[in-house]
């Protein structure tokens, strides 16, 4: 078996992992899954745990197995600086440091840069855990520590006076007022002093019992409100880039008010997003060696990334990126009997895209507990100028 040529970390890093490789490289990936056809493909996977965004493998350990050879984190190390930190020493990170990651989860300092920042693009009004809610029904509970959405909740739906009461063991966060809307991740590169905004996906949303836990991406995004906001996009993610220092290829979140005609930003991910492989795919033009050149010193990135932005704007093609969640207990086996397809592009045959595939099948005999992630579906449609999702 050949030996890797570069390592992805993270609990669910195939997406990332995918990228490197069809960008012609051996991976190998570190990941809480394992899926089958990753496997096959790769010949390197290591199943590793997750407990508190903290992977089940020491820093020391994980540097002994990759060496010297490059290495990059996906979702959720973002939130565990202090194992980037011990991990990144005397190894070859392509990636943000952990001092990146603690800066850009600084709710303050992300609304002062947009603050600062000459575009429509607010940050929504954030407030202490510690404070009360007059009206909780307009609020969210964001955790500090979070990844694609998975553990925030609508006020209302939590007990908050319980949560007053009892300070000890309260996983920390914050009250952020709930924006209504459309969402979207946007795909940035740079080299913390210029960046190339690359493109939007659109994201979906909701799983059993977790409303706004990450459900897929749709894209490239380029409808009317997306081009307008363009001008105002770039500056933001100039200003992030510049005031953070982000390197190589990150992402940041967004909510569209259509009722305020406004946008605001939700957060900034310091790594690659899952999203990303949405966009390569529509356009099957790869993303993964703009990263790459970014940390071999290659200035040759910002072309790179500015080509692939123009054939996102000029594609009429759209690859939807659906996750699909048990309902219930299941084990591997069962899952050819949950109409996928259905669930996946609606019961309307005429509406399924012209192209479709599975990714993240689970190995054979595995269980998935309910509300769980089980396989991710892909379908590409060629929209002739008319948008999919209507």
């Amino acid at each position: 078996m050949d030996e890797p040529e570069i390592y992805v970390i993270g609990a669910a890093a195939r997406a990332t992992a995918s990228m490197a490789r069809r960008s012609g490289l051996r991976v190998g990936l570190f990941d809480a899954y394992g899926d089958d056809e990753f496997g096959l493909e790769s010949g390197w996977v290591k199943v590793i745990g997750f407990e508190e965004h903290v992977p089940g493998i020491s820093p020391e350990a994980f540097r002994t197995i990759v060496g010297n050879r490059p290495w990059l984190y996906t979702g959720p190390l973002e939130n565990s600086p202090d194992w980037i930190d011990a991990a990144a020493q005397g190894s070859t990170m392509w990636g943000n440091t952990a001092s990146v990651c603690r800066a850009v989860r600084d709710t303050a300092a992300l609304a002062r840069v947009v603050a600062e920042t000459d575009s429509i693009v607010r940050f929504p009004e954030t407030l202490a855990s510690s404070s009360r809610l007059r009206k909780p029904r307009h609020w969210l509970w964001k955790p500090s520590k979070t990844t694609g959405g998975w553990h925030t909740q609508r006020a209302h739906r939590i007990d908050i006076s319980r949560m007053h009461e009892v300070s000890a063991g309260r996983p920390s966060g914050f009250w952020q007022k709930f924006i209504p809307g459309r969402t979207f991740g946007a795909t940035v590169a740079s080299d913390g002093e210029t960046s190339v905004l690359i493109g939007l996906c659109e994201s979906l949303r909701g799983a059993p019992g977790r409303p706004f836990a990450y459900a897929g991406s749709a894209g490239p995004a380029h409808d009317s409100c997306v081009r307008r906001a363009m001008p105002d996009l770039d500056r933001l993610a100039r200003g992030l880039a510049t005031k953070f220092g982000l390197k190589g290829l990150w992402n940041f979140d967004l909510v569209r008010s259509r009722r305020e005609n406004r946008w605001y930003l939700l957060e900034v991910n310091p790594r690659p997003s899952a999203s990303m492989e949405v966009l390569e795919l529509a356009v099957k033009q790869g993303l993964f060696d703009v990263h790459r050149k970014i940390f071999e010193g290659d200035r040759a990135w910002f072309d790179l990334a500015q080509e692939r932005r123009q054939t996102l704007e000029r594609t009429r093609r759209r690859e939807r990126k659906i996750v699909i969640y048990t309902k219930r207990k299941l084990r591997e086996s069962q899952l050819v009997s949950q109409n996928l397809l259905v669930r996946s592009f609606g019961p309307d045959e005429s509406l399924w895209p012209d192209f479709w595939h599975f990714a993240d099948w689970p190995r054979d005999g595995t269980v998935i507990d309910a509300g769980c992630p089980a396989c991710t579906m892909y379908g590409l449609w060629t929209t002739n100028g008319n948008d999919p999702e209507g």
